[in-house]
């Protein structure tokens, strides 16, 4: 495996190192991996090609052959290949503007980098999903990324992987507007790419403080940054380099006014994008040299400069670019006074803002409109202040304590005695307290309750949701006492709780005879849909069982289970009873599963089956109609 791996980035080289004959590294790589015996080999070489092509704006190309290196890695259970090819899948994805599933792809890269120590790749996939998380515009969830790949490298003494961390940070905050946060960022990666001469490096870190001072509005000291990384990329001969500085010249010289040197620089852009086959960057560079002649109201060169962004953002299929573009064209239109075209132009600019916006709308919080009631008992209203309530106890005792020692050591001994009996009694009632809030709340949410007295509801992106319910509970019901009723439920639900506990799970709530869990929260993993399935499958056999021991038919319970994964609002309603609950699409979906179900299956939705389909059997039996979503298949996990 070595020695073929050593083979490829030898053939890499020698690619490299003509394609100044007239071959490009795409079209070597093509040709190598056309003669390539092993397949190790090509699984190492699509993983290359897709990169490449990602580089170089050919979205659809690199999805296909990161597709079908994983296809083969898999089949050789070549690991590395199957980290990388899911890495590269994930970049293609993000690019479509796909970003679930380009989240999905990391992750398992993530998880295949973890299981075999591969540090340098962990931190590449925070990195990346960091960059999936800031297209989103979950600024949050980015900084949490790009700092778990910083520590990561700070781990391996990876100075190279440090400055770049730091670099990526930076380049956050400028796009979340905090410029002076991002200079400082810029300034830190810049110091470490010094210390070590990293050229590549240096021209990008000098490239993004020219942007930060441009914001900043210091144009000198802008330009003064992008001449600097434009020299360093014309030394290592880096065409992308040399196409990102001219283009942020040419910005900066519009801004200034300088439409002749803005015109020359972004020219020049376009000619090194072309050289190279960057399609993506041409785009943005078309568009601002179509503003660049509108401000001069040169409208003719400025529609052929905004059609041509038009057509190649059509041509790579990328949405954010044709929805850009509609809008420059939108722009051209109004200032030639051609109303009627600017008004479909920029219809069609919200067509596209809009299929992008429904995409996301799964990652956006739901509405909460109504208070939903809680089954929680009335002495639970005060638990939120109850460790205030037992600070001031505790001070009181203090202030006792202290008197004591004015009326003599006799006093002094009889308040400390009541003084510790009191504490103890104190320490006993607050960790009761405490379980008990743990019996109502996820421990990480009674936690920030007790720390901020509120907590924030949060969304998930993917949860699995489960319902049961006892079919013909209200007949057998009715047969039975209230106490003997009471007692039946609570020996199931008990054991519902058990079996959550067991798989990671998180207990809901229960409704009359309805048991409501979910996996996935209150802290995010990648295992809910097997552990919810696994325990639907368990709660399943435990009523088998008992209804195998149960000599009064008449008594038997049967169960209807339903399963359903999905994006879902997690957070504490109400202002009294507190209770821990989710909302969405997701839990009306796994509703109509259970109702939809029979009598002792577990029936699971098409998505869950997608992800448990490997690990379980499962067969397939129709489809429903959801509200909102039309036809859904549904799957017996057996």
């Amino acid at each position: 495996m070595k020695k073929h791996l050593l083979f490829c980035i030898w053939l890499l080289f020698f690619s490299s190192y003509h394609s100044f004959a007239g071959n490009t590294l795409i079209d070597s790589l093509q040709s190598v991996l056309k003669d390539a015996k092993k397949d190790t080999v090509k699984a190492f070489l699509l993983t290359e090609l897709s990169w490449e092509q990602l580089v170089t704006g050919d979205f659809r190309s690199a999805l296909q052959n990161a597709d079908s290196a994983l296809a083969l890695s898999k089949k050789l259970n070549y690991r590395w290949g199957i980290a990388t090819a899911y890495n590269r899948k994930a970049g293609a994805l993000e690019e479509f503007g796909n970003y679930a599933e380009a989240l999905k792809n990391y992750e398992a890269s993530l998880k295949i980098n973890i299981e075999t120590g591969n540090k340098k790749g962990i931190a590449s996939c925070y990195n990346n999903m960091a960059l999936v998380y800031k297209g989103q515009g979950n600024y949050i969830k980015a900084l949490e990324s790009y700092l778990s790949a910083l520590r990561i490298r700070e781990e391996m003494k990876d100075k190279k992987g440090i400055g770049t961390s730091y670099n990526n940070i930076a380049v956050l905050y400028s796009e979340q507007g905090k410029p002076e946060e991002a200079l400082k960022n810029y300034l830190l990666s810049l110091a470490i790419r010094e210390e070590i001469a990293d050229k590549r490096g240096l021209a990008t870190t000098h490239g993004n403080l020219g942007i930060v001072y441009k914001e900043l509005g210091n144009y000198d000291e802008a330009l003064k940054h992008q001449f600097q990384s434009l020299s360093l990329s014309k030394e290592m001969g880096n065409k992308q380099g040399l196409g990102l500085s001219y283009s942020s010249i040419g910005v900066i010289y519009a801004l200034q006014k300088k439409y002749a040197g803005a015109l020359k620089y972004q020219l020049m852009s376009i000619a090194i994008y072309k050289e190279i086959g960057d399609k993506k960057n041409m785009i943005s560079d078309y568009a601002d040299i179509c503003r660049i002649y509108l401000q001069q109201k040169q409208f003719n060169p400025a529609q052929a400069y905004a059609d041509s962004a038009l057509q190649l953002a059509k041509e790579i299929g990328n949405m954010l670019f044709i929805k850009e573009s509609y809008k420059t064209l939108s722009e051209v239109d109004s200032a030639k006074g051609n109303y009627a075209l600017a008004f479909e132009h920029h219809k069609l600019f919200t067509l596209y803002k809009d299929s992008i916006l429904n995409q996301e709308n799964n990652k956006q919080m739901l509405q909460m409109k109504t208070i939903y009631e809680t089954e929680k008992k009335d002495n639970e209203i005060t638990l939120l202040n109850k460790d205030k309530q037992l600070q001031q106890k505790e001070i009181s005792r203090q202030k006792l304590v202290r008197n004591g020692f004015i009326a003599g050591f006799v006093f002094v001994l009889l308040f400390a005695g009541i003084f510790f009996v009191q504490r103890n009694k104190i320490s006993k009632e607050k960790k009761r307290s405490d379980e008990l809030l743990l019996n109502i709340l996820p421990e990480e949410v009674a936690e920030e309750l007790k720390e901020k007295g509120y907590a924030d509801a949060k969304q998930f992106d993917e949860v699995t949701v489960l319902f049961t319910d006892f079919k013909g509970f209200t007949s057998i019901a009715e047969k039975m006492s209230a106490q003997e009723l009471v007692k039946e439920i609570n020996d199931y639900f008990s054991a519902f709780d058990k079996i959550c506990e067991k798989h990671n799970i998180e207990k809901i709530k229960t409704i009359g005879d309805a048991y409501m869990a979910a996996g996935g929260l209150p802290v995010a993993n990648l295992t809910h849909a097997h552990d919810v399935v696994k325990a639907g499958l368990e709660m399943r056999d435990y009523l088998l069982q008992r209804a195998a021991r149960e000599t009064n038919a008449a008594a038997v319970f049967q169960i209807r289970i339903g399963i359903h994964t999905g994006p879902v609002v997690a957070g504490i309603v109400g202002i009294k009873k507190f209770q821990y609950d989710i909302w969405g699409d997701t839990v009306n979906t796994a509703s109509r599963m259970e109702s939809s179900g029979e009598a002792g299956e577990v029936n699971i939705s098409e998505t869950t089956y997608h992800l448990i389909k490997n690990d379980f059997t499962c067969v397939y039996r129709g489809e429903i109609e959801a509200k909102g979503k039309g036809k859904v298949k549904m799957y017996f996990a057996i």
